[in-house]
């Protein structure tokens, strides 16, 4: 997925805590690890050992979570799938949504992200428009004024995110 790994290298200069949250199994889950050079700069990773039930279950999000000790209040996911989305929304996360995963923006937007991007280098493009933008808490000014940049649906998106979960399709 072209930009994942400087995706995670912007969050983590951001203060952001990582988790690769994936249902895969250990061997996949090494791979892909692998193949973005990941393992130094993410602080956790899930598999399908770590769950009862895959996505669109939380459970894969609630086992992110206990990784790294987070709260859903306080945590984003980056997902590219609805299956990503519902789990996300099951567990009470928010997610900014990219278009890898096959499906449509809309499909994306009907599970509940909240923001789509064409693609990886386009959320990190506009990371500083989304609730990843820094992992500090701004006034309540600053959330006020990114709410008013977005829709009704998207209203949430004023919460500010100290952990974040990267799903991965296999690709």
């Amino acid at each position: 997925m072209e930009g994942a790994r400087e995706l995670i290298e912007d969050l983590r200069q951001l203060g952001h805590r990582v988790v690769l949250a994936s249902s895969a199994k250990q061997d996949e889950v090494e791979r892909y690890l692998d193949q973005l050079e990941a393992r130094e700069i993410i602080d956790a990773w899930t598999t399908s050992a770590d769950v009862e039930s895959t996505k669109p279950e939380p459970d894969l999000v609630h086992a992110a979570l206990e990784r790294v000790h987070g709260s859903p209040e306080e945590a984003v996911m980056v997902g590219d799938t609805s299956w990503d989305v519902e789990a996300a929304r099951r567990a009470g996360v928010d997610t900014l949504a990219v278009l890898t995963g096959g499906f449509a923006a809309q499909e994306l937007r009907d599970a509940g992200a909240v923001e789509v991007f064409e693609s990886v280098n386009e959320l990190r493009s506009g990371l500083s428009q989304t609730p990843l933008r820094s992992s500090q808490r701004r006034a309540v000014a600053r959330r006020s004024s990114v709410r008013a940049r977005c829709s009704p649906q998207e209203s949430s998106i004023d919460r500010l995110a100290p952990t974040i979960w990267l799903t991965v399709s296999p690709w």
